[in-house]
């Protein structure tokens, strides 16, 4: 029987009609489908969950700080230091702020307020969920002690590495603020060497073996494979007064280390300080050949006029022309022979020694007793445990402890 005939013309029953239609149909779907999926992956997408301040600029119209001020931030940063001279003209100003996309601060960018004291400020995410606390200080202190006792310590991490360092900081004497002008190395050793946790297992860290109280010990430590691919095969603890830039500690190490900050102290005449030492077992160069030569540590100091960049920023001395005296801005250097040196056969069991190394004039250049007294010098205090460390070679184990770091001054 022929199921048409029963049919109107031109008509077909409803299921042969749709298996005529059935490539249309599911054409149709498909688009739908793909609009459909389409829609919701725009309407999934994921908010920006990052709550950064990644640039500061403050306007100084009025010439209060001797120009504007351009400041940009390193990965985990959280205090933003503003540094200007020494002076009495820190007041209101407007900082304005570049921010992780899709962030808000509170209070906004550009608001007006008075940094005589330092100020706080919020950053929220574009998702709202993560919220990171700033604050924003004017920088225009100058060291006024002269003894480090290295009783004060935090944890900190790197924007890298979740596990926690130890971080030093000083309690201002005049105003019970913490001062973190102590730096090291340890964000750098958190990107090559990311197992590294708990905090001792990092080059610097805070001991309880103090030659008074609790002192820093500082070890050579492997950077892994992975630093030994990208010809950073050692890490040498160290500690420094100024900062560390995380930011190019890889393209530009020598340049991370940024060397130190404004003195009002006096003319510094000798670094003393107490110490033991232990080199480790195998010395080896940058390239992993083993070389015969002992490990020592090193330590020193540097009195000098930071120049100025085009912003009004001191330009600070790092780890690459730290020590290049043909430069006009040092004018004092003092720097351990180490030669002199007292090396101990059990870290552990070795007594302290106390060392003191003089400031020499460099080049005959002299000290201007009026930038001496507006702080326009910089002091650098500076140790590790491996003298040539900053060009990575070293002996893995190589353990310098430091503790009662002194500056002994002439009259300011």
């Amino acid at each position: 029987m022929n199921p048409k005939k029963f049919l109107p013309k031109n008509k077909m029953s409803p299921i042969l009609h749709s298996f005529q239609h059935k490539p249309k149909i599911c054409a149709l779907l498909a688009i739908l489908l793909l609009l459909f999926a389409f829609n919701s992956c725009i309407r999934e997408e994921a908010l920006n969950s990052e709550a950064d301040i990644l640039e500061c600029t403050v306007p100084d119209p009025e010439n209060k700080i001797g120009g504007n001020r351009y400041i940009k931030l390193s990965p985990g940063d959280t205090i933003v230091r503003i540094a200007v001279p020494i002076t009495d003209q820190i007041g209101d100003f407007a900082p304005e702020f570049v921010l992780t996309a899709g962030a808000t601060i509170n209070p906004p960018s550009g608001t007006v307020r008075d940094f005589s004291q330092p100020q706080t400020y919020i950053v929220i995410s574009q998702d709202k969920k993560w919220r990171k606390k700033y604050t924003v200080k004017f920088d225009s202190y100058a060291l006024n002690q002269t003894l480090f006792s290295f009783e004060h310590f935090k944890s900190a991490v790197s924007p890298t590495n979740t596990k926690p360092y130890h971080i030093f900081y000083e309690i201002d004497e005049d105003t019970g603020i913490e001062n973190y002008i102590w730096s090291s190395g340890n964000a750098g050793f958190a990107i090559t060497q990311g197992s590294a946790t708990p905090a001792t297992d990092y080059p610097t860290f805070s001991t309880a073996n103090g030659v008074s109280g609790r002192g820093v010990k500082l070890v050579t430590c492997s950077t892994g494979s992975f630093g030994a691919m990208v010809g950073m095969p050692i890490a040498a603890g160290n500690l420094f007064l100024g900062d560390f830039d995380a930011s190019s500690a890889m393209a530009k190490p020598l340049e991370a280390t940024r060397f130190g900050v404004p003195a009002k102290i006096g003319v510094p005449a000798v670094l003393r300080f107490w110490y033991k030492y232990t080199p480790g077992q195998e010395y080896k160069d940058v390239r992993g050949n083993t070389l015969s030569t002992v490990d020592k540590p090193d330590a020193y100091a540097i009195f000098y006029e930071p120049k100025i960049d085009n912003m009004g920023n001191p330009i600070k001395l790092h780890g690459e022309n730290r020590l290049n005296v043909e430069t006009e801005n040092i004018i004092l250097l003092a720097r351990i022979n180490e030669h002199e040196i007292i090396v101990s056969d059990d870290i552990d069991t070795a007594e302290y020694t106390q060392i003191s190394i003089p400031f020499v004039p460099q080049q005959g250049r002299i000290i201007d007793p009026e930038k001496l007294k507006d702080g326009k010098y910089y002091i650098a205090i500076v140790f590790s445990s491996s003298f040539n460390g900053n060009h990575f070679e070293g002996a893995i184990g190589s353990t310098l402890y430091i503790d009662e770091v002194e500056l002994i001054c002439q009259e300011k």
